[in-house]
């Protein structure tokens, strides 16, 4: 299923934002091990952890999960009448 990518995506934002792994433990009070272990995809984070770890990143799950998402979230359009 791919779920290797989660971590590659949560260390691809996490450098985006000029954060290191400590840091990125401190925010969301994990420690560096289990950061470490979650970004080479050995552990897959709890949902208030992965929340915990978006909006630390602030980025959507959509963009974390891009790669095991069939269908990623789509705005419907507004009706006008």
């Amino acid at each position: 299923m791919g779920l290797e990518s989660i971590g590659k995506n949560i260390r691809k934002f996490r450098h985006h934002r000029g954060l290191r792994q400590e840091d990125l433990a401190e925010i969301t009070g994990l420690s560096i091990n289990y950061i470490g272990a979650i970004e080479r995809g050995e552990k897959i984070p709890a949902l208030d952890t992965f929340i915990d770890i978006l909006n630390a990143l602030s980025v959507s799950a959509d963009m974390v999960l891009s790669e095991v998402l069939q269908e990623g979230y789509q705005v419907s359009p507004t009706h006008q009448g």
